[in-house]
């Protein structure tokens, strides 16, 4: 992102960025803080192009809709603290004014957090309430609740709180807080912290007098410490969502398409849109672009428009150096919903100065539509510019300014960046990879993947190791980045080499650095064993996994004598000291720290998880992958190839067999499981494959898994591994159904389904 230099930015700083209202309103809050320094790195890499508060959302991004909701509420002036992309913000706000509304800008040069954003704006506050708001989510509320609820006695703050949506970690009572910090979220009285407040000045005696990062959840506990009341204003009808993340930014623009509410304040509506293709130019051979860029009449859409027309004839390229489109080119265009009918379907949407696609599902389809080049399934947010080629699929996905969408690509749940070139599946972020790559990783691409190359960013998996997917004009690849947190990291590479010269179908390694802590990976697609199971009958999943199974018992058998020969490194070996490791993670994560059991059952627990290490002792070692769940399979070719084999290490084969049979990603028929157990059988033989403890690897397997799932599920952006949790309790019930012995404090647990 380009920077302004220090001396410019601090006399524009000084300077009034916008316009001072003709007259003051004495009888609401004039004044409101936006908090929108923070550093982005939830949602990266996407916020290594624009600053979070300036992504698009709906096609005007989040600052500008809060300023406008600000001055709809009566605010005259404002401060925006500002620190990551700190140039961008200040000259998107100098190009973008809000009538009535002065807003100073408040750098800091080291991050402060929400309370040291106000102590450092303490010049600011004045004697009377002031709004605080957060410039990373999207809302549209009446003020008026917050307002009335800060005239009760010894009230200092007004908060706004949702007890339906979020991670709800504010306890609530009688329209107060209890706890901001709750011990049990999610439980009844519980409501998540919408980021709107409505502030006495009277807080500030609750921070700090000098700067630091600080947090105003800290003021309000110091302040229900001195006796004063934070009151919790629950608003119906009122509409809020995280922009935290690039999930919760897809998830969000799909709340505002459903709820079919005007968000900040929309003044927009489509209707009575006619679409036309006419002169749409075929791609040819040499074209590294589409040719379906789609021209856009100008329209008032500062006011209801009707009657869009929209055609696309006389097709246009951008040109390589149109990242962004220019106050001209966004003003006043528009696009027509791909489908659907043209007045009803579809929410209200505040498009600014950026009209966006808005898709509709819906099996009539006026006359006046004809099927447009490219594909829209549930909503598509995308840029007057952004170029889609003939048959690309855009399914709940956002396109940004400058973005491509090669011919036949299909986005879900994606968001592709400025001057981003999307192609094949993506379901995730997608930037220009020179906004990501380090010099060594850069060096190490080189020419191989072609030209225009974009990065896929996947979701964080738990671990220090971070995956991007490398996309070219010729070809793709994996990058796999990993820390110091996980030794066995180190060994990827290596093991990648011996599997392969095993015969074990593996990606094919393209570049190891360690010194950089990078490996460059063959990309096999992401097409897994879920993937080819999923409405599959039986029969075809069964052969599936026996497929898989028979290629496991050659990586094990053959592998741990090859693995014994060469001398590689491996993990430590299953045995005491690692069972009980895992009954630990299973034990502090789930039992107590999850379910907050009392400490009688965590010890009957124990009890039972140590008979069940003590079955599998004694069983004969094989190489283990030891994650090999259905996501860690994929499918390419017709046969299985593996990946996140770092851990491999000895242990007894029922324990993969068992990862892969009783896997809470996928459910697996009872049949399914029997053939395939049976089918390795035959192929290992009994004595080494060791069939009667399957059961009890099974049981060892869940509760590692359920222990992982807490301790992830615990951290801020990766709740989703606690939806797992169920599945794994119902697997883990069907397997202490059959062990040999009773387990009774592990049946009851398994029972609780929580």
């Amino acid at each position: 992102m380009a920077s302004l230099p220090v001396r410019d930015f601090l006399a524009a700083v000084r300077a009034r960025l916008c316009y001072h209202a003709p007259h003051s309103m004495s009888t609401v809050p004039t004044r409101a803080l936006v908090l929108a320094a923070g550093l982005g790195t939830r949602m990266r890499p996407l916020s290594l192009d624009l600053p979070k508060p300036l992504m698009p959302f709906w096609g005007a991004p989040p600052l500008g809709r809060t300023l406008r909701m600000l001055r709809a509420w009566g605010v005259t002036e404002a401060v925006v603290n500002v620190h990551a992309g700190a140039g961008e913000m200040l000259r998107w706000i100098l190009a973008n004014p809000v009538d009535g509304l002065r807003v100073d800008l408040s750098f800091e040069p080291d991050a402060l957090g929400t309370g040291g954003a106000l102590v450092r704006a303490r010049w600011f506050v004045g004697d009377r309430p002031f709004w605080i708001v957060n410039a990373d989510i999207a809302c549209a509320l009446d003020p008026a609740p917050l307002r009335a609820a800060l005239a009760a006695r010894s009230t200092v703050a007004a908060v706004w709180v949702d007890p339906a949506r979020g991670p709800r970690t504010v306890e609530t009572a009688r329209g107060r807080v209890r706890c901001f910090r709750s011990a049990t979220p999610g439980a009844p009285g519980t409501a998540t912290f919408c980021g709107v407040h409505l502030v006495r000045p009277e807080l500030l005696r609750f921070l700090p007098l000098r700067e630091a990062f600080g947090t105003i959840v800290a003021a309000y506990e110091a302040a229900m410490n001195a006796g004063r009341r934070i009151a919790a204003v629950a608003i119906p009808g009122a509409f809020w969502a995280d922009l935290g993340t690039p999930r919760q930014m897809v998830e969000a623009h799909r709340a505002a398409f459903d709820s079919q509410q005007p968000i900040a304040n929309s003044q927009y509506r489509t209707s009575n849109i006619e679409h036309r293709t006419s002169n749409i130019e075929q791609p040819t051979a040499n074209s590294q672009q589409p040719t379906t860029n789609i021209q856009h009449p100008t329209s008032n859409i500062e006011h209801r428009t009707s009657n869009i027309e929209h055609r696309t004839s006389n097709i246009e390229q951008p040109t390589s150096s149109s990242r962004q489109p220019t106050a001209d080119s966004q003003r006043g265009k528009g696009r027509a919903r791909p489908g659907g009918r043209p007045d009803a379907g579809c929410p209200p949407v505040d498009v600014g100065r950026w009209m966006v696609d808005v898709g509709c599902c819906s099996s009539r389809r006026p006359a006046s539509l004809v099927r447009p080049p490219f594909a829209v399934r549930g909503f598509a947010s995308i840029a007057p510019d952004a170029v889609l080629g003939r048959g690309a699929v855009i399914e709940d996905s956002i396109v940004w300014p400058g973005a491509r969408v090669e011919p036949g690509a299909r986005l879900c749940g994606a968001i592709v960046g400025r001057g981003a070139v999307a192609r094949g599946v993506v379901r995730g972020p997608l930037v220009r990879a020179d906004l990501v790559l380090a010099p060594a990783e850069r060096a190490a691409v080189g020419r191989r993947l072609g030209g225009d190359v974009s990065a896929e960013a996947f979701e964080p998996r738990g671990s220090d190791r971070t995956f991007l997917r490398l996309r070219g004009s010729r070809r793709g690849a994996m990058l796999i980045r990993h820390g110091r947190e996980r030794p066995e990291n180190d060994r990827y590479a290596g093991h990648a080499r011996f599997l392969a010269a095993l015969g074990v179908r593996v990606p094919a390694l393209l570049a190891d650095r360690p010194a950089a802590r990078f490996v460059l990976m063959e990309d096999l697609g992401d097409r897994t064993l879920a993937d080819v199971i999923a409405g599959a009958p039986e029969p075809r999943v069964a052969a599936a996994y026996v497929r898989v199974v028979l290629a496991m018992a050659h990586w094990h058998v053959a592998g741990l004598a090859a693995a014994r020969r060469s001398g590689l490194g491996l993990e430590e070996p299953f045995g005491p000291a690692l069972y009980e490791r895992e009954h630990r993670l299973f034990l502090d994560q789930y039992l107590a720290g999850r379910l907050h059991a009392p400490a009688a059952l965590v010890a009957a627990a124990a009890r039972d998880l140590g008979r069940v290490s003590s079955w599998l002792a004694d069983a004969p070692p094989v190489l283990l992958h030891r994650d090999l769940q259905s996501s860690n399979v994929l499918w390419t070719r017709g046969r299985p190839a593996f990946i996140d084999f770092q851990g491999m290490r000895s242990g007894p084969a029922m324990y993969d067999l068992a990862s892969l049979l009783f896997d809470p990603y996928v459910r697996v028929p009872a049949a399914v499981r029997t053939r395939a157990l049976d089918a390795y059988v035959a192929e290992v033989g009994t004595r080494r494959a060791r069939p009667d403890v399957f059961l009890p690897a099974a049981v060892q397997r869940l509760t590692q898994a359920l222990g992982a799932y807490a301790r992830l599920g615990a951290i801020r952006g990766a709740e989703r591994f606690l939806r797992h949790i169920p599945p794994a309790l119902g697997l883990l019930e069907e397997a202490l159904r059959g062990c040999p012995a009773g387990l009774p404090a592990l049946e009851a647990i398994a029972r609780s389904r929580s």
